[in-house]
């Protein structure tokens, strides 16, 4: 649940610009790592070029948004990386930096304070947005994405023997209060905001759905030579970074079998298998994307 901002931007800037110059350290001793370290590339056809190390270095040094690119939003190149043992011990100290980056910036995002911002006719409007935002601004990181910054290098805990991609479509359903909910919409000069606070405020719902839309979502399956410190012999995990491993003494890339041309085709408004579900199939809202839940059913 988002709150208005009690905290104090003076006192919470130097965490984040700290934290932040961390990260961006840690980022740039890791692309220097993999960029001179010969590692083995694999990536699939989609991503593949004549310089794969670069298009690799450049996946993980992309924290910033595009002109185009939405809120959000994050870079997917596929691929296995076999990399020297010490850019895999960089890449491990700088996913501890993502973490201590997202450990002082996430509680910001709860806190909601108004800014005035100027619309597209020139004219001045207040708007409510996060109080990490607002820091970042300050600090002229505003095109900082911190999804990006904030997603995991994917490392193997074991040296592989095959890897098996797959993409499919998921979506996100954060269940929030209706004051949550309120609260985001306080300041919306959207048509039909008016409409769809008065219908919250009458509502007597709890909670209600806030549904992101439907993204890809890129996953890997993974056999090990040998079983990972946490006792497994395969594992699935996201993969739209390059996976990374440790190389042997004889370094080599395992079977891999990238996803096919289908996979690659399907759409998030294409057809898709009705799915049991615990929402409402109409939305309950115009302005956002709120669902309400399914009342449970009843016990004879």
């Amino acid at each position: 649940m988002s709150t208005r901002s009690s905290r104090d931007p003076a006192e919470a800037t130097p965490q984040v610009a700290g934290a932040l110059r961390a990260f961006e350290r840690d980022l740039d001793a890791f692309i220097q790592s993999l960029a001179h370290g010969n590692p083995l590339v694999s990536l699939d056809p989609r991503f593949a070029n004549q310089h794969p190390v670069e298009a690799v270095c450049n996946a993980f040094a992309t924290i910033d948004y595009g002109m185009e690119d939405e809120v959000q939003a994050s870079v997917t190149c596929v691929g296995v990386v076999c990399a020297a043992p010490a850019t895999i011990d960089q890449a491990e100290q700088l996913n501890a930096a993502k973490e201590n980056l997202r450990a002082v910036c996430a509680p910001l995002q709860k806190h909601r304070v108004r800014m005035r911002v100027r619309n597209a006719e020139g004219e001045e409007a207040v708007r409510m947005t996060t109080l990490v935002r607002v820091i970042l601004r300050n600090i002229g990181r505003s095109h900082l994405n911190l999804t990006a910054a904030y997603r995991h290098l994917p490392i193997l805990g074991a040296q592989p023997t095959r890897i098996a991609y797959t993409r499919a479509l998921t979506r996100r359903v954060r269940r929030m209060t209706r004051e949550a909910l309120l609260d985001r919409l306080q300041f919306s000069d959207k048509p039909g905001a008016a409409e769809d606070r008065a219908r919250l405020r009458a509502a007597t719902d709890a909670h209600l759905a806030l549904v992101d839309p439907h993204v890809p979502n890129v996953r890997a399956n993974v056999w090990y030579q040998s079983r990972d410190s946490r006792n497994r012999d395969c594992v699935q995990l996201s993969a739209e970074l390059p996976l990374l491993y440790r190389a042997g003494r004889r370094p080599a890339l395992p079977e891999i079998t990238f996803p096919d041309a289908a996979d690659w085709a399907r759409v998030a408004d294409g057809p898709r298998r009705p799915r049991a579900t615990k929402l409402e199939p109409e939305p309950f809202l115009s302005t956002l994307p709120v669902f309400r839940y399914r009342p449970p059913p009843r016990r004879r």
